[in-house]
């Protein structure tokens, strides 16, 4: 991600805001790696609720970090047709 911020000139205001916005995102990945394990005999292990607590917190993090960099544009473009602001939900529907 840092190297496709800094490549479309998107970012606003100095490095360490995004710094810690991709520090968040690697973050992120390792507890959803984290609660997505399988212990020895093949079997997930569940999640606890701290973990998907943790989780949420991270992401509205993310959220904030996104709209404070103003470099939402990441998003693919959908043109008029958005209808939310949150881009966590947009990306969620374009994942879906």
């Amino acid at each position: 991600m840092w190297d496709e911020v800094h490549a479309s000139g998107e970012v606003k205001g100095s490095l360490e805001p995004l710094l810690m916005l991709c520090e968040r995102l690697d973050e992120r990945f390792r507890l959803r790696a984290a609660m997505n394990r399988i212990d020895d005999a093949g079997q997930p292990v569940p999640a606890t609720s701290d973990q998907h607590g943790a989780l949420r917190a991270l992401e509205a993090q993310i959220e904030a970090a996104f709209r404070d960099l103003g470099i939402r544009t990441i998003l693919p473009n959908r043109g008029a047709a958005a209808t939310s602001d949150n881009w966590a939900a947009e990306l969620a529907a374009l994942r879906g």
